[in-house]
């Protein structure tokens, strides 16, 4: 397996496995995806999953300590995926008896997610992914595929190697003190803040921002901050692969001055997402009955009200909602000049307002063909900061000194040169971003850069000239023959 470089340390498939071993977990591995009208994967730590459904020989045969990764899928209408994302890894902490398996939360994945269709993409991992028709599969997947999950985890920033680590040795604990069999726990549990670590608490400023983020200097980073700090709302937008992801998460760090993701949330905007999921309304019980439940924004404001410190929420895919739909009466709410003010809510006799120190920051992919025009509202309340391809900048901060690298700075230069033809017929909101090469390191892997413009840039090139074969068929040659 390729290794992938993160903060300078090389992380590997090795390093993975020996954790696993050093708590008896090398063993089997799972994989569920949810259905939303059996259990929440996002505000539960502990889960009896029915075993008398239509995967109960599956369920059958998780044995106690066998790790799950919790897969979400909402979509649009069945048979179609809309918002995908992994949410969870679980521990088997009590194997079935006779109707039910516990499963116990030891990882919450968030900030941001990994998608399906990052999933899709790799080989490893492309066959493991429901199709939309299943909303509630659940099979074993192979250790080198959990591996692997694990590495694009930390690949994204979605988790670091120590969180990983002391999550890992807090599961005999965990099994431990799980429940009796004639005990299941079915009802929903509140998801704590995960514990600072020392990664998480390690300090970080504009400079660790600029070292970090292509394409920044101080000049810069100190117009971003200051937009940002007076707005208190902004929309990092451009091409897909400019690091938009990226950027967001170490925006907050700068501010805080430190890594601390305890004072982050995150969330994924999609057509079918509602006030209900973000604020507050009715959900299904357990019962045939409905209970009031607090969204996601709700819950952070909540807990954004109880210091002084500064919060962030970060919203990808923010244009893909309807924001009216979503915030409701908080719309007015999320203004710099309005946070503070009350307002009361739909669904209850409460005065709610947005802190003063909670502070949003959206994501919007600019080559997305399916949307219509930015909402006004939107557009009035937050700042719109442009983030464009850094591939100089990526070969300053990356050095690729091997005579193998002649390939990636071959390829690059092919990149850049199709950007050039892009911004002309489309526009540079279509451009292909740099962070698709940010994890080559030297000497270059050339299978991983081939299955880079194979697999991620050609099939965006089809979908943006699906209507010119013509230009689609040429510049993939001319992308193919830079790595000759």
């Amino acid at each position: 397996m390729a290794k992938i470089k993160i903060n300078q340390t090389q992380i590997n498939q090795t390093q993975i496995e020996n954790i696993l071993k050093s708590a008896n977990l090398n063993t089997q591995f799972w994989w569920l995806n949810d259905d939303p009208k059996i259990w929440d994967m996002l505000n539960q730590n502990i889960q009896c999953y029915d075993i008398t459904h239509k995967n109960k020989n599956a369920f059958k045969n998780a044995k106690k300590g066998n790790l799950v990764i919790g897969y979400k899928t909402s979509g649009p209408q069945k048979g179609q995926v809309g918002f995908t994302c992994v949410v969870s890894i679980f521990v088997v902490s009590r194997e079935n008896n006779g109707t039910d398996v516990e499963y116990s939360k030891v990882i919450d994945v968030k900030n941001p997610f990994l998608s399906r269709q990052e999933l899709l993409n790799n080989t490893k991992t492309q066959n493991i992914v429901a199709d939309g028709k299943n909303q509630c599969s659940f099979k074993e997947i192979t250790p080198d595929q959990f591996v692997e999950i694990i590495l694009m985890m930390i690949n994204k920033g979605v988790l670091t190697l120590a969180d990983f680590t002391t999550a890992v040795n807090n599961i005999p604990s965990i099994l431990s003190s799980s429940t009796s069999s004639s005990t299941p726990i079915v009802s929903p549990v509140s998801t704590p803040k995960s514990t600072p670590t020392a990664h998480q608490n390690s300090s970080y400023n504009d400079t660790d921002f600029c070292k970090d983020v292509f394409g920044f200097d101080n000049n810069r980073f100190s117009e971003l901050k200051t937009l940002f700090e007076t707005k208190k709302n902004i929309i990092l937008q451009g091409a897909p692969g400019v690091g938009k992801t990226y950027a967001a998460k170490r925006l907050a760090y700068a501010i805080m001055e430190e890594k601390d993701d305890s004072r982050i949330d995150f969330v994924q905007f999609h057509q079918n997402y509602a006030y209900e999921n973000f604020v507050m309304g009715y959900k299904p019980n357990n019962n045939g009955g409905f209970d009031l439940t607090e969204g996601i924004f709700y819950k952070f404001c909540k807990e954004a009200e109880k210091s002084n410190e500064p919060y962030f929420f970060i919203i990808d895919e923010i244009n893909r909602g309807n924001l009216s739909k979503i915030f409701g009466e908080l719309l007015m709410l999320i203004e710099n000049n309005h946070r503070k003010e009350e307002v009361k809510l739909a669904y209850k006799d409460e005065l709610f307002s947005v802190p003063e120190n909670l502070y949003i920051i959206g994501m919007m992919n600019t080559a997305d063909r399916s949307l219509a025009m930015i909402d006004y509202a939107l557009r009035r309340r937050f700042s719109f900061y442009d983030m464009k391809p850094e591939f100089d900048s990526l070969i300053l901060k990356k050095p690729f000194t091997s005579p193998k690298d002649d390939k990636v700075l071959q390829v690059i230069q092919a990149v850049k040169d199709l950007n050039q033809k892009i911004s002309a017929s489309l526009g540079d909101g279509f451009c292909i971003g740099h962070s698709y090469f940010c994890e080559l390191s030297s000497p270059i892997d050339i299978i991983k850069l081939k299955n880079i413009i194979n697999f991620d840039i050609i099939p965006m090139l089809k979908e943006y000239w699906f209507d010119d074969t013509k230009t689609f068929e040429q510049e993939s040659v001319n992308l193919l023959n830079a790595l000759k």
